[in-house]
């Protein structure tokens, strides 16, 4: 017997044959499946991280504006402090208590906080929140003494 066949096989200094597909090899399709792949891995760490609520600031001579979704949070576990220029949020949405087998969980307890430098001055005794409908706004007056004044010039 050959010393380079063992029983049956392909000579040993022969690499083994490649796998034949059905349908021509496309790098893009390897691409594209490779990114639905991640998209999925990151929809799925993103829904269950409990990740931090996007938040807009909108701002004008008068006041600031900051908006937050905040779904499933009730007010009483939303925490607002004004110190100095920075506006510091905080909420916590606790963790459904369901009947029954839970067969999916997409909507974790959240626990959040942010801190917002502003771009202004603030009384502090103007400042609104609401919370309605899973989105808190808060309303920001500008300070009195902080205001831009317009200075009129006198011609001699």
């Amino acid at each position: 017997m050959d010393a380079s066949i063992n029983r049956g096989d392909a000579p040993a200094n022969l690499e083994p044959p490649m796998t034949t597909y059905a349908y021509a090899w496309d790098p893009f399709r390897e691409v594209e499946s490779m990114l639905a792949g991640m998209d999925r891995v990151l929809d799925r760490a993103w829904s269950t991280a409990g990740s931090t609520p996007g938040i807009n600031v909108y701002a004008d001579d008068e006041a600031a504006v900051i908006t937050t979704e905040l779904p499933g949070v009730q007010a009483a576990d939303v925490q607002l402090q004004l110190h100095d220029d920075v506006l510091s949020v905080s909420a916590e949405r606790k963790p459904e208590a369901g009947s029954g087998e839970r067969l999916a969980s997409e909507r974790p307890a959240l626990r959040f906080s942010r801190s917002i430098s502003l771009p202004f001055a603030v009384d502090a005794e103007r400042v609104e929140a609401r919370l309605a409908d899973g989105v808190l706004t808060v309303a920001l007056k500008r300070a009195e003494a902080d205001r831009p004044r317009r200075i009129t010039v006198n011609a001699n």
